[in-house]
């Protein structure tokens, strides 16, 4: 996330709990990229939830760098970063936003797979693999399309398993929602998404 921040980071004792923070932003992941043209109720929610839990200087300092952290690498519209507080009418110090959490950036891989586009294209299925929603949103079943039709080869789903494997073992995904996820989508894809899988056989 590229978080805007309005403080400047630096060291700082806060009691900032930075998985906690990452898990109530994860549902803005698709208004600041730019997928949805508003922001969930369960966006909001999280806006308030960072709100409520850095109430110190220090705390917002912790924030910021810990959503930075996370948003880094993902395409974060700074437009959609800066109108969100207002979007949610929740002002909140740190204009930080989210979603990263989804995905951390990893080595790049040989293979013809793009593994940054693989986790953006994916990345609207956090919230069903989290467990915060019940259903696959239409975005997510979109991602699987483009998992599918971008590993056509057995190198190129080896790579794939491989790119997605090391970002769901940065988040807390359910593994009985990642083997559902084809059959709620209704698209076999023959990548498994999965912290536990062994993607070389």
């Amino acid at each position: 996330m590229v978080g805007l921040a309005i403080l400047m980071m630096e060291p700082a004792h806060a009691r900032i709990n930075c998985d906690k923070l990452k898990f109530a932003l994860f549902p803005c992941l698709e208004y600041v990229i730019g997928i949805n043209m508003d922001p969930s109720p369960e966006c909001c929610n999280g806006m308030e939830t960072l709100k409520s839990s850095t109430p110190t200087r220090d705390d917002r300092r912790v924030a910021c760098q810990c959503i930075n952290d996370a948003a880094a690498h993902l395409p974060i519209k700074e437009d959609r970063a800066k109108a969100l507080p207002q979007s949610c009418g929740v002002e909140v110090v740190v204009v930080a936003i989210v979603a990263g959490l989804a995905i951390m950036m990893m080595e790049p891989m040989q293979a013809t797979i793009d593994c940054e586009k693989l986790k953006l294209a994916l990345s609207p299925c956090l919230q069903y693999l989290t467990g915060i929603t019940t259903d696959p949103s239409p975005a997510c079943c979109n991602g699987l399309e483009t998992l599918k039709s971008s590993t056509p080869t057995q190198d190129d789903r080896r790579a794939a398993c491989q790119c997605l494997k090391d970002a769901a073992a940065q988040f807390p995904i359910r593994e009985d929602r990642a083997k559902a996820l084809p059959q709620s989508c209704g698209i076999e894809v023959g990548v498994p998404i999965s912290k536990d899988i062994k993607c070389s056989e």
